[in-house]
């Protein structure tokens, strides 16, 4: 028979790993004159001595900023693939990670600066957040959209 049965299935796969890196380091250990032993520096990380690689946290963001998901939700579902964060280390990394975000900032605000259609929207925002010369927890997030 000359025929087939040909279907298509979609299937996913998240993995989760852990990457150990190893590498040799050497220094000169004696007083000796002569040549000496230069080392190359260690390969750079996104939070210098963080234990999360880069790959994590722009998982984080994305989860958090353009699917709008909460960072608690993610670090549940990351549970369920056998990684366990803890919130309070996420929330200092994040804070860590913020400044490295500020020209981002910065060119969406000129962008939107120079549209020429804008739209704004205001909400109320709790923030549990106790912050000196602030009477409460009220916040308010304001969102600016431009045609693009």
């Amino acid at each position: 028979m000359s025929e087939t049965d040909d279907s298509e299935q979609v299937e996913i796969e998240f993995t989760v790993y852990r990457r150990r890196i190893r590498r040799r380091r050497y220094r000169k250990t004696c007083n000796c004159p002569g040549q000496q032993t230069v080392t190359a520096p260690k390969p750079p990380k996104l939070i210098p001595k963080g234990r999360y690689g880069t790959s994590l946290w722009v998982h984080l963001l994305l989860e958090k900023f353009h699917t709008g998901r909460p960072i608690q939700r993610t670090i549940e579902q990351l549970r369920l693939y056998g990684l366990w964060l803890a919130a309070g280390t996420i929330a200092d990394g994040l804070k860590r990670i913020e400044p490295l975000l500020q020209p981002i900032y910065a060119a969406i605000r000129e962008r939107n600066i120079q549209s020429a259609f804008h739209h704004a929207d205001e909400t109320r925002w709790l923030v549990l957040v106790e912050k000196q010369g602030k009477n409460s927890f009220r916040w308010w997030l304001w969102v600016f959209a431009g045609e693009d």
